[in-house]
C-alpha cells in the first residue's frame, strides 16, 4: 500500500503533498502510496500532527478525509477522522506523525501486510508493499 523512509529523531518541519513525486514528504523523508485504481491516499493535519493514509475504497461511504493534501482541521475534526479510519471496513495504513515520532496504524484487525526495517546509523524507518528479497547472486 505503501513504500516510506522517514527520520525518526525529532523534526519540526510539516508533512506535505508533493504532486510531482506523488508523496507526502517532511525534508528528506518521504511516504510514497501505490497508486491504484482500488486504493485511495488521504491527509489531515490539526496543525501539530499529520494523518496520512492509505487505504482501500468503500464506494458510497462518506468520509472526512478528502485530499491527498494535508487539510488543516481542528481537533475535534482530527479526533473524528482518526476514529474514521479506525472504523474503515476494509484494509489500510495509517501514519500518524508529529515533532514526538510516528504512529503506524495497520487495517482491520491490524493485519494489513507492512514491511518495516529500521536503520539504526541514521535513525531511519523504511517501509515497504512487500517482503525485503535477498540481492540474486551475479549471473541470474
Amino acid at each position: 500500500m505503501l513504500t516510506c523512509s522517514i527520520d525518526l529523531r525529532a523534526q519540526a518541519q510539516p508533512w506535505q503533498w508533493c504532486e510531482q513525486g506523488k508523496s507526502w514528504v517532511r525534508g528528506e523523508d518521504r511516504i510514497r502510496p501505490l497508486a491504484h485504481a482500488a486504493l485511495e491516499a488521504r491527509a489531515v493535519t490539526d496543525g501539530s500532527t499529520t494523518l496520512m493514509v492509505v487505504r482501500e475504497r468503500v464506494a458510497g461511504r462518506p468520509s472526512l478525509l478528502r485530499s491527498t493534501t494535508p487539510v488543516r482541521v481542528d481537533s475535534a475534526v482530527y479526533a473524528r477522522a482518526l476514529q474514521e479510519c479506525h472504523d474503515w471496513p476494509l484494509q489500510g495504513i495509517c501514519v500518524e506523525a508529529d515533532t514526538g515520532g510516528v504512529r503506524l496504524c495497520t487495517g482491520l484487525g491490524g493485519v494489513c501486510p507492512l514491511y518495516l526495517t529500521h536503520r539504526r546509523a541514521s535513525d531511519r524507518l523504511m517501509a515497504a508493499d512487500g517482503p525485503a528479497r535477498p540481492p540474486r547472486p551475479p549471473g541470474t
